[in-house]
C-alpha cells in the first residue's frame, strides 16, 4: 500500500536522508524555469501553509519513491506545486493512487485542488495532461502564466487544472495563488 508521509512527522535522522532525496528528484524532474532555487525551496518549506509529503510503500524497508509539495491557500483551496515520482517507480499506478487519495480528501471537504501543467506541445506533456484528466482534473485556464521563480526571469506559460472547481472564481483563485505561493501581484485585470 502506498502512503503520503508528512516530512515534518519524520524523525530527524530520517529527515536528513529525505531532504537530499527530494532535492535530487526535484532538480531532475523539473526544468530550471519551473522550480525554485535550493535556498528558495528551503525557505518555502518553512512556510506553515507549505507541505512536503513523501511517497513510500507501507513497508519501512522501502525507500522513498517520490514527493509532493502542496500549499493550503485557504480552507477550501489546495495547490499542488510539485509532484514527482522516481523514474524507476513510474508506470506502477503510484501517481494515480496518490491523486486518488488527494482528490478523495478534497471531495469530502467540498474543496478545490489546483495544479499547473505544461501545454500539450510534446507527447510527454499531452500524456501528463491526460493523466491529470483521468484523475478528474479539468483544464480551467490555457493562458495561465506561472510567475518566474527567478528575479528578472520570464513568466512560464502553463495550463492551470482544477479538481472540484464548480462554483469557484477563477480570477480569485489565481490571485490567491500568485500572492501566497509566488509572492507577486496578479497581472491581469479582474
Amino acid at each position: 500500500m502506498i502512503h503520503l508521509i508528512d516530512y515534518s512527522s519524520l524523525p530527524p535522522k530520517e529527515q536528513e536522508t529525505a531532504y537530499p532525496f527530494v532535492r535530487q528528484l526535484y532538480e531532475a524532474a523539473f526544468p530550471p524555469e519551473e522550480r525554485r532555487s535550493q535556498e528558495d525551496l528551503q525557505h518555502a518549506l518553512l512556510h506553515p501553509d507549505c507541505h512536503l509529503s513523501l511517497v513510500r510503500e507501507e513497508t519501512e524497508a522501502t525507500g522513498f519513491m517520490g514527493f509532493l509539495i502542496s500549499w493550503e491557500l485557504s480552507p477550501t483551496l489546495t495547490f499542488i506545486e510539485h509532484f514527482a515520482i522516481l523514474p524507476e517507480c513510474r508506470n506502477r499506478q503510484l501517481g494515480s493512487t496518490i491523486l486518488k487519495l488527494l482528490t478523495e480528501q478534497v471531495t469530502n471537504a467540498e474543496a478545490c485542488m489546483l495544479l499547473e501543467a505544461e501545454p500539450p506541445l510534446t507527447e510527454i506533456a499531452r500524456r501528463r495532461i491526460g493523466f491529470y484528466e483521468r484523475a478528474g482534473f479539468e483544464i480551467i485556464d490555457t493562458e495561465y502564466l506561472q510567475p518566474s521563480y527567478h528575479l528578472g526571469g520570464a513568466a512560464v506559460p502553463l495550463y492551470l487544472l482544477a479538481f472540484n472547481a464548480q462554483g469557484t472564481n477563477l480570477t480569485e483563485m489565481i490571485r490567491l495563488l500568485y500572492k501566497r505561493v509566488y509572492q507577486t501581484a496578479f497581472p491581469r485585470l479582474p
